[in-house]
């Protein structure tokens, strides 16, 4: 049978992987991405992979942080302690 390799789903028996909580019996979702870029991935793609994330993540939250402080400054600041006389 030929291969259709962008779909075939992963062989999990093959990996190290010891399954789901055995608890629920089900993977928190959450979990997915790290899960595949561990046990599907060579180490230097995981850590690649892992960096960006966390690059994307760091980015949102300085642009949060960057929004909110000139939101206070327009608003707060600028009209409490920089009146124009």
């Amino acid at each position: 049978m030929p291969s259709t390799y962008p779909f075939d789903l992963p062989d999990w028996n093959q990996t190290s992987y010891k399954g789901a909580d055995s608890v629920t019996g089900r993977v928190d979702p959450r979990f997915v991405m790290p899960l595949m870029l561990q046990y599907l991935t060579p180490p230097v793609v995981a850590v690649i992979g892992l960096g960006a994330v966390s690059a994307a993540v760091m980015s949102s939250a300085d642009s949060s942080m960057l929004s909110s402080s000139s939101l206070f400054a327009q608003n707060v600041y600028k009209p409490v302690f920089r009146k124009q006389v």
